[in-house]
């Protein structure tokens, strides 16, 4: 399954990691000017087999928007991976990341950052009432989410079934959730449940999940991405293979 937008990413930095992570992703790369760094991402290019051109002004703009500068990432469709190829290639300690309703761009671009930072195996969209994998996607997650598997599915509720089928302990996360993330010791398959920027949670998908975990502070709540890297933190730093969690 793949998206049908084209993708980009702009920037020498984010270009040059796209290059070193994601080769194979990358059509071609437009360069506008030819000082040392264009030089150097060049050359990169051109040792991973990479097309890289020299272009003016009005060409970068025209294929990447008036915020592109300096170097552009043409990129293939985002490659989508089924549920089932996702999970059979996990070890048996792995995060995955599901997603429920999160619709802006920028959230899940920074989710899918601070995924791939933490270790996560890939991540679960529903394919309706959810953000796909867009050029802001890959400029928010700073070309991170060319390194994550991302599966679409039809059905949330089934999909985390088959889930706890494979092992994986199902934790539903809100800031109001009644065990405490401070105290919880993973389960070495765990998945996060994040809802969306104003409701949460759908009330199925919640009754779906194995807990609820929260977060306690001193305002009202973090936004989901805000959230999602102190969850990411807080699995890898406490998971925990002795977890009674294991098996069912």
């Amino acid at each position: 399954m793949s998206a049908e937008e084209p993708l980009f990413a702009h920037g020498i930095a984010h270009v040059g990691d796209l290059i070193d992570c994601a080769p194979k992703l990358i059509r071609e790369i437009l360069v506008e000017g030819s000082d040392g760094r264009l030089g150097k991402l060049a050359g990169a290019a051109q040792r991973a087999g990479i097309a890289c051109r020299q272009v003016g002004r009005t060409e970068l703009v025209r294929h990447g928007g008036r915020e592109a500068r300096a170097a552009l990432a043409m990129l293939e469709p985002y490659p989508y991976v089924e549920l089932d190829d996702l999970l059979a290639d996990l070890p048996q300690t792995a995060l995955l990341v599901a997603l429920d309703g999160v619709t802006d761009p920028g959230n899940l671009g920074a989710i899918a950052r601070s995924a791939v930072f933490f270790g996560a195996a890939g991540l679960i969209l529903p394919e309706r009432n959810s953000a796909p994998v867009s050029s802001t996607v890959v400029r928010r997650s700073a070309g991170a989410v060319m390194q994550l598997p991302v599966a679409r599915v039809t059905n949330l509720v089934r999909s985390l079934r088959r889930l706890q089928e494979a092992g994986f302990w199902v934790y539903g996360t809100s800031p109001a959730g009644s065990s405490k993330l401070s105290e919880e010791v993973f389960a070495p398959r765990s998945c996060l449940v994040l809802g969306s920027e104003g409701s949460g949670m759908r009330p199925l998908v919640a009754r779906s999940c194995d807990s609820q975990i929260g977060l306690t502070g001193g305002f009202e709540s973090l936004n989901v991405a805000g959230f999602a890297a102190v969850l990411f933190y807080q699995w890898a730093d406490k998971k925990n293979l002795d977890n009674p969690r294991v098996g069912r």
